[in-house]
């Protein structure tokens, strides 16, 4: 038989114990949560890396004509000035080639 005493103290550590369970339950609860989030990020990324992927197939038959261009040792390049200035008037030789 139980003294009241060793009764109290059998009782608060149920009383514990079902507070650390509820508590590890929220936990839980919240860790799926997350994952679900992380999840569903992880497959917006993948969508967008298969979006990606397909564009750079698309792409393969200008990195080609770019290749041979490069191969002709011609120069190649797109400025765009941030501030609106006008850019310097280029050499002949570095005058942009038409790839059409």
């Amino acid at each position: 038989m139980l003294l009241p005493n060793e009764f109290l103290k059998e009782h608060r550590r149920g009383e514990e114990q079902d507070c650390k369970i509820q508590e590890q339950e929220t936990a839980v609860a919240e860790l799926r949560s997350e994952v679900r989030n992380l999840a569903a990020i992880l497959n917006e990324q993948a969508t967008e890396l298969r979006k990606v992927g397909a564009q750079l197939q698309s792409a393969t038959p200008l990195r080609k004509r770019l290749r041979r261009i490069g191969k002709s040792r011609c120069v190649i390049a797109v400025l765009v000035p941030s501030t609106g200035e006008r850019l310097p008037r280029a050499r002949e030789s570095e005058r942009p080639y038409n790839i059409n």
